[in-house]
This record gives C-alpha cells, sequence and structure tokens, in this order.
C-alpha cells in the first residue's frame, strides 16, 4: 500500500506521489512555469490551478521572477526546479533520491535550523560610528559588523537567528544616544539555507571590523 492505495490502482497511486530523480532531463526551450504548468495537467489538474501552484512553489524555492528559459539554468536551479515538479500535484508520499533528510519544515524554520542570519544594514552619522561600534560588539545579536570607509557611517551588521536580534540591535544603539538615520533588513533566502545545510560546515565568525 503507498498513501491508502493498492499498488493495484497505479492511477490512485501515480497521483499520490512526487519523485524527485537524481538524474532528470529538462526542456531547455521551456519556462519554469510552462514546465510546470505542463506537469500539473497530466496529473489532472486545471491550467490555472497549476499556474497558481507553479508561482507558490517557485516563489518558495527562490525562483519567483525568473522568466527565463530553463537552458539557463545552473545545476542548483534545475535541482530546485525538480522539486516543485515533484510537488505540483501535492503529493502524500515524496521519494527523493538524496540520500538523508538534513531540514524540514516551513521556509523559515529551514533557514532558522541551517544557521544563517539576515543582514541589517544601517546608517548612523559619520561622528557616531565610534560609539556605534562600541554599543554593538558587546551585542550577542551581532555576529559580525563591518563599517564602510567610503561611505562614512554605513554598517553591514550579519544578524544572529535569534528571531530578536533585529530589536536588540535598535535598542542598543538608541540606548547609546544613537539614532539610525536608516535601518534596512535582509533575511537569509532559502538557497543559502540550502548551500549552508548541505555543503562544508559554517564555522561561528569572531565580530570586526573591516575598513
Amino acid at each position: 500500500m503507498i498513501a491508502g492505495h493498492p499498488l493495484t490502482d497505479p492511477v490512485a497511486v501515480r497521483s499520490s506521489i512526487g519523485v524527485l530523480p537524481e538524474s532528470n532531463g529538462y526542456p531547455s526551450a521551456q519556462t519554469a512555469r510552462s514546465y510546470l504548468r505542463f506537469y500539473g495537467q497530466l496529473f489532472g489538474i486545471d491550467a490555472a490551478t497549476a499556474d497558481d501552484r507553479s508561482e507558490q512553489l517557485l516563489d518558495q524555492l527562490g525562483l519567483g521572477g525568473n522568466n527565463n528559459r530553463i537552458s539557463t539554468y545552473s545545476r542548483g536551479m534545475r535541482q530546485r526546479l525538480g522539486l516543485a515538479r515533484a510537488l505540483i500535484n501535492q503529493p502524500a508520499v515524496l521519494f527523493l533520491d538524496e540520500g538523508r533528510i538534513v531540514a524540514a519544515g516551513t521556509v523559515d524554520e529551514v533557514i532558522a535550523t541551517s544557521g544563517i542570519a539576515g543582514h541589517a544594514k544601517i546608517r548612523v552619522s559619520p561622528r557616531a560610528v565610534g560609539a556605534a561600534d562600541i554599543a554593538l560588539q558587546t551585542a550577542a545579536a551581532a555576529n559580525t559588523i563591518r563599517f564602510d570607509n567610503t561611505r562614512p557611517g554605513d554598517l553591514d551588521i550579519e544578524l544572529s537567528t535569534d528571531p530578536g536580534s533585529r530589536g536588540d540591535i535598535l535598542r542598543r544603539l538608541l540606548d547609546a544616544g544613537i539614532e539610525p538615520r536608516s535601518f534596512d533588513l535582509e533575511g537569509a533566502r532559502l538557497s543559502d539555507a540550502f548551500l549552508a545545510l548541505t555543503g562544508a560546515p559554517r564555522t561561528t565568525r569572531p565580530k570586526e571590523v573591516v575598513a
């Protein structure tokens, strides 16, 4: 039995499973959306629903907004597209030719598991750079602190994975009497988490000031 269906009912079994093989061929002339729409329709999904699912899957897997042909995709991008294809029919069972699973959960949960942090880009008064350095050096929320001497007052901070890291950074600056002129937060991407979880182990980097 697979997902409650006997092997003597192959149609029901196929509708309940998704497969991502190690080697997978892709039509080079198609876009990811047309490719996924085609596979969705093979499962009996109407074109509009297949398009909606395609958009959601591509966004989740970091391929949203890419309208190029599949021939331009890197190997990693094609693997992500293959995963989207395996999920297009919302299968109850997913077969992955990848060996072991290193992380599971929502996109945010997988990113948190990977240990990849986001970045905060902060601008303060050039005269407050020294005070900002002192205020943030003891902040557990900041893994690294970089100052750009070509743009005095600009700070690039790698945040810890603590959900409250952004608030901690702002609070320390304000407590030191430093009012940021701008604060932009850049979150980690799913592709960053994938590389961290499947590549070389990450090491904790000390705080550093880079000119």
